[in-house]
């Protein structure tokens, strides 16, 4: 309708005011006012799920969506209400978490399902994803220098979600390094060619991320082509991957002041495993009475987390071991209540989080299965993909996974959501991906006859008018 914006362009518009709005304002009110307007935060990136999850509502069309919204939906309410008795306003404000899982994908496949919406929406992904991998850096700076080196890292998404900043540093590095990969060129040549996005890595070492020297490693193995000279080339940059590393650690643990040797065995036994906090915890979990207010200990290792998860569902016989203890387990506590469940486990569930410790704690053995099973339809696995499948890219995205599985409850954060899910859809759509541009200078311009618009902007209609945390909570 002429002096309206059409369909595609507002939604476009929208999808990525969810994402710059989680992904920057965090920061920039941290930063200002400290811890003063956390409520304000919390709510704000409750408000962008829901919009986020309008958006997907307003897409909806496979099957294959609505079948996952309509199976977790049915497991999580029967968990929820009718096997642990809670009440909707639980189950609703634990529903939040899984947003990004059932709603974003229908966005993505909307923008696919038509060549022009498809080019438009990969150009217009693209360069934000470069834009927000280059504000990671002066954030990521500025937090160490003013907070010190550790989980107040997050870059522009916030305190305590350093491991997420580090992980999505590598993600959209490596995608934007193999968008841009020039086959006439050798390993080292596009290495040189992209060296800003190689450079761009140093801030995922200002936060004290252990798990970036998995991506270090694993970035620059995964960026040799899969042929059948993939070992010969691996034992050529052997020697560069080994001086990397060293040069990495040694960064470490003498500019950063590491406190401990990270890369010993005793530090790993404590730090992952948590071998020195195992047999307590253990003793805890058969204790009738716990005050977590009275335990020193203020957090525990994913090891013994993992250790005892398995003892945690028992304590609710067999019913909580296939259905969890229902949502909302890891919410409430400021503005709703936490549940039965979670003011008596709260020794043990706050601190570390990991997103299938949190799915299986909520949803049970069950829940866990679906998980796995969620990201093998993703991943479309066991199909042949007609729109060309990326395997180079899909087994980085595949370790890019396990470690959020085992590491981080990062689809908590939508701008996580909103990138990870898109890389997954073009890892099986490669084929079918426009050019890539890095710039303006490189992009076409109108047609002087046609006067028709680069397909990667928003296009509106004739005469339309021009658009105008130090302390994690949950709401």
């Amino acid at each position: 309708m002429t002096g309206s914006i059409r369909k595609s362009t507002l939604i476009l518009y929208a999808f990525f005011a969810t994402f710059w709005v989680t992904g920057v304002v965090p920061f920039v009110m941290q930063e200002i006012t400290g811890d003063k307007c956390e409520a304000v935060r919390l709510a704000l990136n409750a408000a962008m799920q829901l919009a986020a999850a309008l958006l997907g509502l307003w897409t909806l069309r496979k099957r294959t969506d609505i079948l996952i919204i309509a199976v977790f939906t049915a497991v999580s309410a029967y968990s929820s209400l009718v096997i642990n008795d809670e009440g909707i306003g639980t189950w609703l404000n634990g529903y939040r978490r899984y947003l990004g899982y059932l709603f974003i994908l229908p966005v993505i496949r909307y923008f696919f399902a038509d060549k022009e919406r498809r080019d438009r929406f990969v150009h217009a992904f693209d360069r934000n994803l470069w834009y927000f991998l280059v504000l990671q850096a002066p954030c990521i700076t500025t937090q160490a220098i003013r907070w010190g080196i550790g989980d107040s890292g997050g870059g522009s998404m916030g305190w305590d979600n350093s491991g997420v900043a580090s992980q999505l540093i590598y993600m959209v590095s490596f995608y934007l390094m193999i968008r841009r990969w020039d086959k006439t060129k050798g390993y080292i040549g596009n290495l040189l060619s992209n060296a800003w996005l190689v450079v761009l890595l140093y801030p995922s070492f200002l936060n004290e991320t252990k798990v970036s020297f998995i991506f270090l490693l694993c970035y620059f193995v995964l960026l040799l082509p899969m042929d059948r000279n993939f070992m010969k080339r691996l034992f050529v940059v052997i020697p560069m991957l080994v001086l990397l590393m060293l040069g990495a650690g040694y960064w470490y643990l003498t500019s950063l002041n590491a406190k401990d040797n990270v890369f010993s065995l005793e530090y790993m036994n404590d730090y992952v495993l948590g071998n020195n906090m195992i047999d307590w915890a253990f003793e805890l979990m058969d204790a009738d009475n716990v005050d977590a207010d009275e335990i020193w200990e203020q957090d525990y290792a994913r090891g013994v987390k993992f250790a005892l998860l398995p003892t945690l569902l028992e304590q609710g016989g067999e019913k909580n071991q296939v259905w969890g203890y229902g949502l909302a387990q890891f919410k409430g506590g400021t503005r709703t209540e936490k549940t039965d469940f979670a003011k008596r486990y709260e020794w043990f569930l706050r601190g570390t989080q990991t997103e299938i410790f949190d799915v299986t704690v909520e949803l049970g053995y069950l829940g866990a299965g679906l998980y796995f099973l969620y990201w093998i339809i993703v991943f479309r696995l066991f199909r042949k993909v007609p729109g060309g499948r990326n395997k180079r890219f899909q087994l980085w995205l595949g370790l890019c996974v396990l470690v959020m599985a085992f590491y981080s409850p990062a689809f908590d954060l939508l701008p996580f959501v909103l990138i990870c899910l898109y890389m997954v859809y073009c890892s099986t759509h490669w084929d079918e991906l426009p050019p890539c541009r890095q710039s303006k200078a490189a992009e076409p311009k109108a047609d002087p006859e046609t006067d028709q618009k680069p397909e990667y902007l928003p296009e509106v209609e004739p005469e339309a008018e021009p658009a105008v945390r130090p302390a994690a909570g949950s709401v």
